[in-house]
């Protein structure tokens, strides 16, 4: 990362077995270097 924190989201292009395209939501989450948050 270029910076020690930051965040991400975004979605899962997936398939269902009927053949149905579908987005699988993936909620915003935060992405820290180790030991850079108490």
């Amino acid at each position: 990362m270029e910076t020690p924190v930051g965040t991400m989201q975004g979605h899962y292009e997936m398939q269902a077995a009927d053949q149905r395209a579908f987005n699988a939501p993936i909620p915003l989450f935060r992405l820290a270097m180790p030991n850079i948050l108490n």
